[in-house]
C-alpha cells in the first residue's frame, strides 16, 4: 500500500495548528507520511503576529522529524483558502496518485491515517466513490449500523482524501451547473442528490461572483456530476476544534461527532446508497428553519419559471448577473434549455 501524503492548510491559529500536528504525529503511520503544510502571508496587518506564530509552529514540527517528510509551502503572499486549496491539491496530485487533506482545526484519532490510507487503497477502483472522509456525526441510525463504513452523496470537508483521476474531473467554475441553470429537470436531480446544494451554489455565484466560489461546494457538485459518493466511518476519526470564534465559519448545530480515541474498526466493503438514511443525514446539515423554507420556496419558483427565479435571486443578492451571459461564457445557449 502506497501511503498518501497529507496536505495541511494553516493560516493564523498557532495553537490549533500545534494540536492538529501533535495528533497527526501520534498516528501509527506518521513516520510513513509526507506532510505538505500550506501557509501564506497575512491578509490584514492585525493578522501578522498570529500568522508568524503559526509559521513558527510549522518549523518546530519540521525539525522534529516525526513524519516521513515535512515541507512548508509558502507563496510569500496572501492566498484565499478556496483558490489555495484547489491549487495545492492539484499540485500535489501532479506528484502523487492520492492525497489526504485536513485544515488547521481538524484533530485526528490515532487511526485516522490508517483508516484513510486503507480506504483510499480499497476504493481506488470503485467508481462509485469520489472521496473518503474521516468525519461522522452522532445519529441513532449510524450507531445501529453493523458495518464499519457507510456511503453518502454529501462532501465531508473535515478530513478527506481522493485520487488524482477523480480530482481531474473537478471544475471550480462549475461549468456544467451554469450550463443547466434553466433546466428544471436538472435542478430536480441535483436537489435530490443534495437538497441544499443548488441554492448554495446559486447564492455564492450571484452574491460573490464565480471567482470567489470556495472549493467545497464545487466539489459537492462534482460528485453529483460524476455520480460518485463519499465513504465515511461509523465512528468518526476527526473532531473539529475550530468553532471557538477563531475561524470564519459559524458553529453548526446537530453535527456533534462521536470522536473516540484509538482503533474502532476499518472493515471496508463496497456500498450502496440508502436513500431513507440519506434523507435523515441531510437534515443534520440543513439545521436552520429559514434554510429549509428557502430551499422549498426557491425550488417552487424555479419550477414555475427559472428566469423569474434568477431575477428574484439577483434582487436578493443585490447584484445584476445575467444568466444568459453566464451561459454564453460557459458554452451554452439559453434558448437550448427547455
Amino acid at each position: 500500500m502506497t501511503v498518501a501524503p497529507v496536505l495541511l492548510f494553516t493560516y493564523s491559529r498557532p495553537e490549533h495548528t500545534r494540536t492538529v500536528l501533535k495528533a497527526l504525529e501520534e498516528n501509527d503511520m506518521a513516520d510513513r507520511t509526507a506532510i505538505y503544510a500550506y501557509t501564506c502571508e497575512p491578509k490584514k496587518a492585525e493578522h501578522a503576529s498570529a500568522v508568524s506564530e503559526t509559521k513558527d509552529v510549522l518549523k518546530e514540527f519540521q525539525k522534529k522529524n516525526g513524519f516521513l517528510s515535512f515541507e512548508i509551502v509558502d507563496p510569500g503572499k496572501h492566498v484565499h483558502l478556496g483558490p489555495g486549496m484547489i491549487s495545492a491539491v492539484t499540485g500535489v496530485l501532479a506528484k502523487h496518485d492520492k492525497v489526504i487533506i485536513i485544515e488547521d482545526d481538524i484533530v485526528t484519532s490515532k487511526d485516522f491515517l490508517r483508516f484513510m490510507n486503507e480506504g483510499l487503497d480499497f476504493y481506488q477502483d470503485d467508481l462509485s466513490v469520489f472521496t473518503v472522509a474521516g468525519y461522522s456525526p452522532k445519529m441513532p441510525e449510524i450507531a445501529a449500523m453493523e458495518k464499519d463504513v457507510y456511503m453518502i452523496h454529501r462532501t465531508c470537508p473535515w478530513g478527506w482524501g481522493t485520487w488524482k483521476e477523480r480530482w481531474d474531473c473537478y471544475d471550480p467554475e462549475i461549468r456544467t451547473f451554469i450550463s443547466n441553470m434553466l433546466d428544471r429537470r436538472y435542478r430536480r436531480s441535483l436537489t435530490k442528490w443534495t437538497p441544499d446544494l443548488p441554492l448554495v451554489l446559486d447564492i455564492r455565484l450571484f452574491a460573490k461572483g464565480i471567482v470567489d466560489i470556495d472549493w467545497e461546494m464545487p466539489l459537492g457538485f462534482c460528485q453529483f456530476n460524476t455520480q460518485m459518493n463519499t465513504v465515511c466511518p461509523k465512528f468518526t476519526k476527526v473532531k473539529n476544534i475550530g468553532f471557538d470564534g477563531t475561524g470564519a465559519n459559524p458553529t453548526p448545530k446537530g453535527l456533534d461527532s462521536s470522536f473516540e480515541e484509538g482503533w474502532s474498526g476499518n472493515n471496508f466493503e463496497h456500498l450502496q446508497i440508502d436513500e431513507k438514511f440519506l434523507k435523515r443525514y441531510n437534515r443534520l446539515f440543513i439545521y436552520r428553519t429559514r434554510t429549509r423554507i428557502m430551499i422549498r420556496l426557491t425550488n417552487l419558483i424555479h419550477l414555475i419559471s427559472p428566469s423569474l427565479y434568477y431575477r428574484i435571486l439577483n434582487i436578493y443578492c443585490h447584484n445584476d448577473i445575467k444568466v444568459k451571459d453566464l451561459m454564453a461564457k460557459y458554452g451554452s445557449d439559453e434558448n437550448d434549455i427547455q
